[in-house]
């Protein structure tokens, strides 16, 4: 059920991410960088391609995100932000942007979710919010002592704003699947997910550009990381 429903969701990211990206990010748009269209490895408007391998890739996605978990308010939460994650992968892999749009919401449901579950299952909420101020943290950290080593943007703020959302629900996973140490086994998982999310980019986004100096999308990396460590969690 849930590998359809992240099929289905895979395949209309890509028309919602061209609503949401065209009028900010296209050509005739106020915020339109040439520089980073031409930089991005994805074409706009997404094409029938492209939106074939995101419906594999939230079929795939929801799959991994269903093994783990029984219950089945935990796995529709965790479907519901990758579907939104989808949108936003899709307009950082064609403007190297994460839009507002996607991030803020996904911060609003992480956090409203997990407090909502918290209630009902009778597990701590804290993890939560440890993960989401630790994770944003420690990317904004990052973010401040690259451009200070290099004197150039290293990250933007939009990967800091989506990490809200990704601290939260892992802080909170943690907390879940260890109650005797909520806050440092939730706290112990976004590490790692940072940790697998800066590999694949160091690996996979460093080879594809092949310059320090050259900006890529980093917003589907940290997705990897959040879906790798919920996958293999519990």
């Amino acid at each position: 059920m849930t590998a359809a429903v992240g099929a289905a969701g895979g395949w209309l990211a890509g028309p919602v991410a061209d609503r949401v990206a065209g009028p900010r990010y296209g050509p005739d748009a106020p915020d339109h960088d040439a520089e980073d269209l031409e930089l991005a490895p994805v074409r706009a408007p997404t094409s029938a391609t492209a939106r074939a391998v995101l419906a594999a890739v939230g079929a795939a996605g929801g799959a991994a995100l269903a093994s783990p978990f029984a219950d089945g308010e935990v796995v529709a939460l965790l479907v519901a932000l990758g579907l939104l994650y989808l949108v936003a992968m899709t307009v950082d892999l064609q403007y190297l942007r994460l839009p507002n749009v996607c991030t803020y919401p996904a911060a609003a449901v992480a956090l409203a979710g997990t407090l909502a579950l918290s209630a009902r299952l009778d597990v701590p909420w804290s993890p939560a919010v440890v993960g989401a101020v630790a994770y944003p943290a420690f990317l904004f950290v990052a973010r401040a002592l690259f451009r200070l080593v290099r004197g150039m943007e290293g990250m933007g703020l939009g990967e800091v704003k989506l990490a809200v959302s990704l601290g939260a629900t892992m802080g909170w996973v943690g907390g879940l699947i260890e109650p005797l140490t909520p806050v440092l086994d939730g706290f112990r998982l976004v590490v790692l997910s940072a940790l697998v999310a800066n590999v694949l980019g160091a690996v996979v986004g460093l080879a594809l550009v092949r310059r320090l100096d050259k900006a890529f999308p980093f917003g589907p990396y940290l997705v990897a990381g959040w879906l790798a460590v919920l996958a293999l969690s519990a």
